[in-house]
């Protein structure tokens, strides 16, 4: 009697402990499960899946040029091969005109016309050399009567997944300014006027969550003995239903950079450039000139809205002597997402304006097939205003067709306008 009654005494206890038990188990097993996705999860990340792989995911055609290399170092996660390979095609056919008139050649005169162009025939590619190492080419295939050209060729050394720091070096886009709000085709006039085309330069960058940071040294394109230049940018970017980004940026010499205000100035070098391949003369001349950058970007839901504005440390002096004054530029451009008939659409409307530019040779937006600038030499043919809309709908995956239209207005007062329907395929 006494054994039966302390049996039952004990069963509760019993019964709690066994309950107990079995929910430490439980627990146990939970942890278990989570450390199994954990491990498969990197695995996944560290472990090639083939030897080779698309971007299709992730083109590399759609990154942003100025920080491209942080958009690949972010990409490497999911670009676990050790080779990536993509591509991109770019077909325009186009109609210009306007009152702006100025002569290409004996026989042709930039004022109206037609045209259908192969402005881009790009071929990419990215090789992990392990988890540290990744080089990048791209190769630019000789339309829009350019030859065929070595685009970017770069090396980053550094694991943002394990480490915030990471090092470029090679060419690439200088790590200056966004330059967002231009059209499919045509760009507007901050990114006109001052992005830079790809630079041989070594860079230090720093991400950490949202912030990010970069100093780039690189060749003056007057002086090919001396890294003598350098841009610094820092941004700060949110991800989300509702995100913003806001960054700045500080450029030590613009008479350096291959851009349109660069280009303005003497080339001691005599060189053909990249952003105006055309033989446009040197209209301004002065000593070193900085530019200061501030760029913003807001979005919730399908509505974004982003600006850009940029301003030089001093002005220059014009081939009749006359002083420009401090140059500046910016633009601001809205957009709407919507999904008609299961279409991913962009529709987008931008204005950029230039102050004190009236001189800078500008490349023009008609004329695909045999890209023109204004060729402005003291006769106020920079360009002043101009707006740009288009429509982007993404018909097939990865394939692009969108009609666009830009308008601008001349310091002379005259005006050209293009109306082009891009076709863009990443591939």
């Amino acid at each position: 009697m006494k054994l039966q009654k302390l049996t039952l005494s004990l069963l509760p206890l019993l019964t709690i402990s066994a309950a107990y038990a079995n929910d430490s188990i439980n627990a146990l097993q939970s942890q278990i499960n989570a450390l199994q996705n954990q491990i498969n999860t990197l695995q996944a990340q560290t472990t090639p899946s083939a030897m080779v792989m698309s971007d299709q995911s992730n083109p590399f055609s759609g990154m942003p040029d100025t920080t491209f290399p942080l958009a690949m170092m972010q990409a490497k996660a999911t670009f676990n091969a050790p080779l990536i390979l993509g591509g991109e095609l770019e077909i325009d056919p186009q109609i210009w005109g306007g009152s702006f008139s100025i002569p290409v050649d004996s026989s042709t005169t930039y004022n109206n016309g037609s045209d259908i162009a192969v402005t881009t025939a790009d071929l990419n590619t990215m090789a992990n050399m392990g988890q540290w190492v990744s080089a990048y080419i791209s190769i630019q295939g000789g339309v829009a009567s350019n030859p065929t050209t070595l685009d970017q060729a770069f090396l980053t050394f550094g694991n943002i997944q394990r480490n915030p720091f990471f090092l470029t070096i090679g060419e690439t886009y200088l790590p200056f300014g966004v330059f967002n709000g231009n059209g499919p085709y045509a760009n507007n006039l901050t990114t006109n006027a001052l992005r830079a085309s790809n630079t041989n330069q070594i860079s230090l960058n720093y991400v950490k969550g949202d912030f990010y940071t970069n100093l780039a040294g690189f060749e003056n394109k007057d002086d090919r003995n001396n890294l003598e230049d350098f841009s610094y940018m820092v941004s700060y970017t949110t991800t989300g239903n509702f995100n913003y980004s806001i960054g700045a940026g500080y450029l030590y010499d613009v008479r350096g950079t291959d851009t349109s205000l660069g280009n303005a100035y003497p080339n001691n070098n005599n060189e053909t450039t990249k952003v105006n391949p055309v033989n446009t003369p040197n209209t301004i001349t002065g000593s070193r000139n900085a530019v200061y950058d501030l760029n913003g970007l807001v979005a919730y839901g399908p509505y974004g809205m982003n600006g850009e504005a940029a301003l030089t440390q001093s002005g220059a002096q014009n081939l009749n002597g006359t002083e420009t004054g401090q140059m500046s530029t910016w633009n601001i451009a809205a957009t709407y997402d919507i999904l008609p008939w299961g279409i991913p659409t962009t529709l987008s409307m931008g204005y950029s304006a230039t102050h004190n530019m009236n001189n800078i040779p500008f490349v023009l937006n008609g004329m695909a097939n045999n890209s023109q600038s204004t060729q402005s030499s003291d006769n106020n043919a920079g360009m002043a205003h101009q707006w740009i809309a288009y429509m982007s709908n993404e018909f097939f995956h990865n394939i692009y067709m969108s009609p666009e239209f830009s308008y601008d207005t001349l310091y002379n007062g005259t005006h050209t306008w293009e109306l082009t329907y891009d076709i863009t395929a990443n591939i």
